[in-house]
């Protein structure tokens, strides 16, 4: 990408200042050439800049960055050490900050990314273990909210050790998990934490007309990752002796006459079309009559889950930040 220099050199000290074109991005290195080593030690900083005001795409700055990121807002800043021994090996360690980031990305927002990670080296990049992440919300076929994850990244792999997420409304939990960045295939299963009340279910789900009562059910969502393409395949709800009451009118294929269908299993899938597919084992009430039901293909509002209040971010990330941004 194309910059404007500005380079004052006395014996071994030097310092240079960059401004990347079109950009607001502006770099300081300060430190000292061994000529005999062929090395280079200092410190290196890039102050706060606004993401949105970025004229150019986030690929032209770092070729890493897949090409369909778009719309990327909030603020970025460097900070740290630099120790430059060859063209293939950057040694830091510097502090990458991340506040409130949001971008699009094939049809899904992510939205409010924060974290300040520790960079061990930039050639090759490697992240030190357990750095503390956090995204307020990634909508797409189901919203993910408050996701708080703790990743390491080395030779071309991801790793993350830990993560919890609220789906829908509710606590998710994603078993540790590696994740290779090239050319891999991997499927991950995110489940909940406990069993999901009705209580829980009727303060994520916006279904009208449609209460649970009493009864318990489990949710796994499959995250697929092909050829670096991030998707879910589909979700898959399992209920069981779950009381589901009828309010009002609709509902005809599950209740019939009757406005209490009790679920003695059931089983509700989401695919990415949005359109559910649910097979129920039960019997209506009052009259008890035994009742199974199936049905395919049923179109589903735009958004039947309901958004959760913004979290505050965690303490440690908060100290960070203001340590790299400034309160």
């Amino acid at each position: 990408h194309p910059f404007e220099l500005s380079l004052t050199m006395l014996g071994q000290q030097s310092e240079a200042k960059m401004n990347f074109v079109g950009t607001p991005i502006s770099l300081i290195i300060q430190g000292y050439f061994k000529p005999q080593q062929k090395t280079f030690e200092g410190q290196i900083k890039i102050p706060p800049f606004n993401l949105s005001e970025l004229t150019v795409s986030p690929t032209q700055l770092w070729p890493d960055i897949p090409s369909s990121v778009r719309n990327l807002s909030g603020k970025m800043a460097v900070y740290g050490k630099i120790n430059w021994s060859s063209a293939h090996n950057i040694q830091g360690p510097l502090y990458i900050g991340l506040k409130d980031v949001s971008f699009d990305t094939r049809g899904v927002t992510v939205s409010g990314v924060n974290s300040v990670l520790t960079v061990d080296s930039l050639l090759p990049f490697a992240i030190q273990k357990d750095q503390h992440l956090t995204i307020q919300s990634v909508d797409g076929l189901i919203p993910f909210q408050d996701i708080d994850m703790f990743v390491q990244f080395k030779n071309d792999t991801m790793r993350i050790n830990k993560m919890s997420l609220v789906g829908g409304g509710i606590p998710l939990s994603v078993p540790a998990t590696v994740i290779p960045t090239k050319g891999a295939n991997l499927l991950v299963y995110m489940k909940n934490i406990d069993p999901m009340t009705p209580e829980q279910f009727e303060r994520a789900v916006k279904l009208n007309g449609l209460k649970a009562t009493a009864g318990t059910a489990n949710i796994s969502i499959p995250l697929s990752v092909q050829e670096n393409k991030v998707s879910i395949p589909n979700i898959t709800l399992k209920m069981q002796n779950v009381l589901l009451k009828r309010e009002g009118e609709g509902y005809n294929d599950i209740f019939g006459n009757e406005d209490n269908y009790f679920i003695r299993n059931g089983q509700i899938i989401l695919d990415n079309n949005r359109i559910m597919q649910l097979v129920l084992n039960g019997r209506l009430l009052p009259s008890r009559t035994t009742k199974d039901v199936q049905l395919n293909k049923v179109e589903l509002p735009a958004s039947i889950f309901r958004p959760l209040p913004k979290q505050p971010l965690p303490k440690d990330i908060q100290q960070r930040q203001n340590a790299l941004f400034g309160n």
